[in-house]
């Protein structure tokens, strides 16, 4: 069976969770739920991880929260109540066993583009790079770069981190996001 490999990037207008090696009586977050990261404006937001089977998880995001209890094979999941978009840097903190904090955490607007060849070609590499990188100072503009995997199962988790835009991190960005990226936010 050939198994095909496919870039998968969130990328994030912010004017628009953290993953850790845990024990397993530590509570943990999806990897997606890590310091930098852009949450969806205006819709329900779900919020999930590990903790120890039977575990109370308690998330706390601006003025709301909400609990859940870890089922028998340690996943966990809340929803929080949609939020309008904010670019003041937010914490969301997430306690069981362990306390865990989520840093500078936005609301705004998230889309996925997903890829292989075109998703690949950074801007790095696009044409007048130079110029482009240079001016890419939009520290809203937010890229969640997963990390390849190839598997003949689907994952339950994948692995990344949430990038600021800036002419130091943007030549490692998916061309076609960024443009897409810069475009609506030129049009807010």
């Amino acid at each position: 069976m050939l198994i095909m490999k496919i870039k998968l990037l969130i990328l994030s207008i912010g004017a628009l969770l953290a993953a850790s090696g845990t024990a397993l009586a530590n509570v943990a977050l999806a990897p997606l739920f890590c310091d930098g990261a852009v949450l969806q404006r205006d819709k329900p937001l779900p919020v999930w991880g590990l903790a120890a089977p039977g575990e109370t998880v308690q998330v706390w995001f601006h003025a709301q929260s909400a609990e859940a209890t870890a089922a028998p094979d340690g996943r966990w999941q809340v929803t929080l109540a949609p939020e309008k978009t904010s670019t003041q840097p937010s914490e969301r903190v997430v306690t069981g066993e362990n306390t865990v904090r989520v840093r500078d955490v936005l609301v705004g607007d998230v889309w996925l583009c997903s890829g292989q060849s075109n998703m690949e070609f950074n801007v790095a590499r696009a044409q007048n790079a130079a110029q482009e990188m240079a001016a890419a100072d939009y520290p809203f503009i937010r890229q969640f770069k997963v990390a390849h995997a190839a598997d003949e199962r689907p994952a339950g988790s994948a692995e990344g981190s949430w990038v600021s835009c800036s002419p130091a991190t943007v030549g490692d960005f998916s061309a076609v996001a960024y443009f897409f990226a810069r475009d609506l936010y030129a049009e807010q």
